[in-house]
């Protein structure tokens, strides 16, 4: 099993992901999404990366994990975004 989305999250209309994922309780965050093995904090971590390229030793650690599937090694620097300490943590 992979850990692709092929499914569209829906969102209220109109709603700024911020906002939304601003009011999620810890347990929120940890609660599988509609992507199979991504939790709601893995897929909030890919949109939050999506804007930052990894550096190239990242990228090639993770192709090397994925067993040189890049597709694979992207969704695995989107679960390690999301597993990495941050500031405003839930």
């Amino acid at each position: 099993m992979g850990v692709f989305c092929r499914k569209r999250p829906r969102a209220d209309a109109g709603m700024p992901i911020d906002d939304m994922l601003e009011g999620l309780s810890p347990d929120q965050w940890e609660q599988p999404s509609l992507c199979a093995r991504w939790r709601v904090r893995d897929v909030a971590a890919h949109v939050a990366m999506t804007p930052t390229a990894p550096t190239v030793p990242v990228l090639a650690a993770a192709l090397v994990r994925a067993g040189g599937n890049l597709r694979m090694a992207g969704a695995l620097i989107a679960i390690d975004h999301a597993r990495a300490p941050n500031r405003d943590h839930r």
